[in-house]
């Protein structure tokens, strides 16, 4: 198991963009997502759609992730898979999962 920060990088190398910080991190995220969900409805066909979420169940809410779990899942992501619907590369997400795993462990939980 890995703990706390201890695996945690000072700053990542992701395309070319060095991201000291968090706070930097969080811009790189918020530009990635800014230019591939915009309001432009013209090429609405090309797009992928999400996939539905299936209806949740009494069990499901039991479910209580931790970051490091959360995280040792997005650094055992295979960078040389496809994307998924979201269009995020999984080596941005392994290069940056303490960053986001905080999170997304909020958002699952």
């Amino acid at each position: 198991m890995l703990m706390g920060n201890a695996a945690e990088p000072e700053s990542s190398q992701t395309y070319d963009v060095s991201t000291p910080t968090p706070t930097a991190i969080a811009n790189l995220f918020n530009r990635y997502f800014t230019s591939v969900f915009n309001t432009d409805h013209d090429n609405l066909e090309e797009r992928s759609s999400p996939p539905s979420s299936p209806p949740s169940t009494s069990g499901q809410s039991d479910l209580q992730l931790s970051i490091e779990e959360v995280a040792r899942t997005l650094l055992a992501l295979d960078t040389t898979k496809a994307t998924g619907p979201d269009r995020i590369p999984s080596r941005l997400l392994k290069e940056t999962a303490w960053q986001i795993a905080p999170s997304l462990t909020q958002i699952f939980n």
